[in-house]
């Protein structure tokens, strides 16, 4: 009897011991993590007018059901500029340029803009009225 508590404790001993080290091993390695993402910030850090830019590009690559983390195109280039040219007319650097600057004054936002104001001015709108408007 005596030889199986012994056995069961040493047992127990070492579970424990063991989620001690995991433990401490995943704080160390979380430690770590953070020092390097810092530093790495740190080296490549980008000026405050550019950061809100990020945002975008977040924001498209979770509508596109990506991570945000991940930078390399897994797509063709080709396949891209195809994509530009069918959904934003973008046929060369140029016009790709005007429409992301479009896109940043103005964009779709400003007919959006206008619903909104007539919103909060009481006006009511129906679903079908607002998709002819062209802002659905």
């Amino acid at each position: 009897m005596k030889t199986i508590l012994l056995i069961v404790g040493i047992i127990a001993a070492i579970v424990i011991l063991l989620i001690v080290g995991l433990v401490t091993a995943s704080k160390r390695m979380e430690k770590k993590n953070k020092k390097a993402r810092a530093e790495m910030e740190m080296a490549n850090s980008l000026p405050k007018e550019k950061q809100h830019l990020l945002a975008y590009g977040a924001n498209l690559s979770l509508y596109r059901s990506e991570s945000p983390r991940i930078l390399p195109v897994k797509v063709d280039h080709e396949i891209l500029k195809e994509g530009l040219s069918s959904a934003w007319d973008v046929r060369n650097p140029e016009e790709a340029v005007q429409t992301l600057e479009w896109l940043l004054t103005e964009g779709h936002r400003a007919k959006y803009d206008q619903l909104l104001m007539a919103l909060q001015a009481g006006q009511t709108f129906t679903e079908e009225e607002v998709e002819i408007a062209g802002m659905l």
